[in-house]
């Protein structure tokens, strides 16, 4: 899959962010975001979206997927990424979740 912007690779992307410190492993459990090896929970009013990548799938038009960046505003050891399909495909329990999260200015890799 290619970034849409940019045609780099979910795997480029992810490579970058974490050079960058974005180390954790979001996912979303009972409707809150939480560190997938720690499971440690994360206010959503504490965080902000940086980055927001969109890949389509080069043979099937349906593999889509969006990449987040997100880190907390008053902490900055907590930065990571979490990926979601778009379209038809998406977690519901995702979008509601990035839904909340503030987005402050979307950078592109």
């Amino acid at each position: 899959m290619q970034n849409a912007q940019s045609n780099k690779s979910i795997v480029q992307c992810l490579n970058e962010l974490q050079q960058d410190g974005y180390n954790i492993n979001f996912s979303v459990k009972n409707k809150e975001l939480c560190d997938i090896d720690t499971d440690n929970k994360f206010p959503v009013e504490d965080l902000v979206i940086t980055h927001e990548m969109r890949f389509e799938g080069m043979s099937n038009p349906s593999d889509n997927s969006i990449l987040y960046a997100i880190k907390s505003k008053t902490d900055d050891k907590v930065k990571g990424t979490i990926l979601n399909s778009y379209g038809h495909d998406a977690n519901v329990d995702i979008d509601e979740v990035m839904q909340k999260i503030e987005t402050k200015k979307i950078e592109h890799l």
